[in-house]
């Protein structure tokens, strides 16, 4: 578990200094560019920017004055150096105070984008760089400052937030923070989403005014308009992006002796899953239902670390079985039958085994639908358990309480008091099948012992993936 500094480091990386104001590095559904989301009126300089009734650019009288600067005069500073991106276009909204400026693509932002609605006990940290602070720190990674809010009960409207600060501040320690991004920080799963981009104070004349944002909608609505790529990670367009990162192990003994069996696995996935019509984000708009856990929002599902188990899976389970092609509409087919075999509960929180039943299981709904011989997969980190298969008896011996349950939860733990599937823990299993058995390995190169390395994953993992119980 992660502690809320570690957190808002992630969304430092991604808070840059932009003019007189701040935005947010993101990367959309491709490695051609990215973006910097920011206020409109911190790039154009709005004509009615300033005015205690300038709400949006629906109601600004002074729409004349907002023209756009030419790239080459608009300053970006990224954090924690200052190395200096240059925009190469720039897409405003007509309504909202909302822009988008296209940067060159940076390989390493991690940060996602959060369209779910905001709990009003969610944690958001408003990130930007204030002027007071320019001022008084010469280096820019001095420079940047957080806010800890909290969502308002004011009703929203669209496309427009709004949070109360914790803390005494002024006006003009908040003057910077505009185009500076709204975090939403959850220590429990280890994430950090974009929830909005903050764009001005409710009341000028409040020394704790309210901080007003804008929605994510209103720059997925001008991503639309100019046919850009989504703000969705770019690992969840295409397996390809998970493919270096699967099976990965930093304690093996010799760094090669898996070699021949990453060129088996990847075989398998540029004979099978590359040519598929399938991504994680098809799998997500079809099967998002048979993914989530208990009280899991959809935005959980876009960690990397679900989609590089999950095609971990899939390679072990195509090397087993093997399918001669994948036909038109066939990859459809296989799906379906996969989330009828297996369901998959993941978390990217460190969850150890004992607690599995009461914080993974216990409560998730449709566990008890599943058919007699289909199997639940945890894709968790945390300390593991003795055998990849979890001891049912243990997991159905004690029933926790849960604090304040709704009636529909207690109707979910009265069907799932008993766990009668069987529990596989995916890391142990990859831990004792592969890593464990490097020195089985070692020796069979892929030119003279392909039969042999697919035959021995074959016997390492078909007892426990194809039934053989």
């Amino acid at each position: 578990m992660s502690n809320v500094t570690t957190l808002q480091d992630i969304a430092k990386k991604h808070t840059v200094k932009l003019n007189t104001g701040s935005g947010v590095l993101l990367n959309g559904a491709t490695d051609k560019y990215s973006y910097v989301l920011t206020a409109k009126h911190v790039v154009m300089k709005c004509g009615s920017y300033g005015q205690p009734n300038c709400v949006d650019c629906s109601v600004c009288s002074n729409t004349d004055s907002c023209n756009p600067p030419k790239c080459t005069e608009i300053s970006i500073e990224k954090y924690p150096d200052g190395t200096s991106l240059v925009p190469t276009e720039i897409f405003h909204s007509e309504k909202w105070d909302a822009l988008i400026l296209m940067i060159p693509y940076q390989s390493d932002l991690s940060l996602c984008a959060s369209f779910d609605e905001i709990e009003h006990n969610a944690s958001i940290t408003l990130l930007g760089y204030p002027e007071n602070e320019r001022k008084s720190e010469p280096e820019l990674h001095s420079q940047i400052r957080p806010f800890d809010l909290e969502k308002n009960n004011q009703e929203e409207f669209e496309r427009k937030l709004f949070f109360r600060n914790k803390s005494i501040a002024d006006r003009e320690s908040v003057q910077g923070f505009s185009g500076g991004g709204l975090f939403e920080i959850d220590t429990e799963t280890d994430s950090v989403f974009l929830v909005g981009i903050e764009n001005r104070m409710d009341n000028a004349e409040a020394d704790h005014g309210h901080i007003c944002g804008v929605m994510l909608n209103a720059y997925s609505d001008l991503i639309e308009e100019h046919n850009l790529a989504q703000l969705k990670p770019l690992h969840l367009t295409d397996f390809k992006y998970s493919q270096k990162h699967i099976f990965y192990a930093d304690d093996l003994l010799n760094e090669k002796s898996l070699d021949g069996v990453r060129f088996v696995f990847s075989e398998v996935i540029r004979k099978h899953i590359l040519p598929s019509k399938e991504s994680p984000l098809t799998i997500l708009e079809k099967f998002s239902e048979k993914l989530l856990a208990y009280r899991q929002e959809h935005q959980e599902l876009q960690h990397a670390n679900l989609w590089i188990w999950f095609l971990e899976f899939l390679t072990i389970r195509l090397t087993i079985q093997p399918l001669k092609s994948f036909t038109e509409g066939g990859e459809i087919s296989y799906f379906d039958e996969i989330f009828d075999l297996y369901r998959f509960i993941f978390s990217n929180n460190a969850i150890g085994y004992k607690h599995v039943y009461r914080d993974l299981l216990l409560q998730t709904p449709g566990l008890d639908s599943l058919r007699d011989e289909s199997k639940i997969i945890l894709l968790i980190n945390g300390n593991q358990p003795p055998n990849p298969i979890l001891d049912k008896e243990k997991l159905n011996k004690h029933n926790p309480d849960i604090s304040k349950p709704s009636s529909e939860d207690i109707a979910t733990v009265r069907l799932n008091k008993n766990i009668r599937n069987n529990v596989i823990h995916w890391v142990k299993l990859n831990n004792d099948c592969l890593f464990e058995s490097e020195d089985e390995f070692e020796n069979l190169n892929v030119i003279d012992h392909e039969r042999e390395i697919v035959n021995l994953l074959k016997a390492k993992y078909a007892p426990y993936l194809a039934g053989e119980d």
